[in-house]
């Protein structure tokens, strides 16, 4: 991976517009001329009414979920046009969590679930057990280890997606209602 000058934006987005296809004629656009720049390292919070494009947009910056629609405008991560990133190179840059773990949980068991990106990318068995055990014991889910995807519940599953996009140590982390399946106890932790 390149070298990234420290003062460049993690994410911009300019004149960034999206509609769904429409059943017929035009369709309305979900997101309009949107703009905007978010630091390296920076925390921040997207907000709004339910319906408002929060998840559209999101998704606009994972080139893997994109929705399906006609989008004009220029998305950047770290100086490079989202279109341009190969699979590999957004996988390494750009981690999202989806507000429905239940569509991102793939495998059957905690372990293959947290170790499937990285087993995707071929890396090294090694490298590979250091990753998800720091994941697990950063988010508290050592327990889950062993356990089966389909017995956890979907604040459980939501952590264990975390878990799984973590590993992979993205530069970008988007994370869509990532405390909306939580109790209160692991929403505050």
């Amino acid at each position: 991976m390149e070298r990234v000058a420290p003062g460049m934006p993690a994410l911009e987005a300019r004149g960034l517009s999206f509609a769904y296809p429409a059943a017929s004629g035009d369709a309305p656009h979900v997101l309009d001329g949107v703009s905007f720049e978010v630091a390296q390292g920076e925390l921040c919070l997207l907000c709004g009414a339910t319906g408002s494009g929060k998840t559209t947009l999101l998704r606009l910056m994972k080139p893997e979920v994109a929705p399906v629609g006609e989008r004009s405008g220029e998305v950047r991560v770290l100086g490079r046009e989202l279109s341009s990133l190969s699979t590999g190179e957004s996988a390494a840059l750009v981690g999202y969590v989806s507000q429905s773990p239940e569509s991102q949980v793939v495998c059957d068991s905690v372990w293959h679930e947290v170790a499937f990106g990285l087993e995707s990318l071929g890396m090294e068995q090694g490298e590979m057990r250091r990753r998800i055990a720091e994941a697990c014991h950063f988010l508290g889910i050592e327990r889950l280890f062993r356990r089966r995807t389909a017995e956890l519940s979907g604040g459980e599953r939501q952590l264990v997606a975390l878990a799984g996009v973590l590993v992979m140590e993205p530069r970008l982390l988007l994370l869509d209602e990532p405390t909306a399946l939580l109790d209160p106890v692991a929403r505050d932790d």
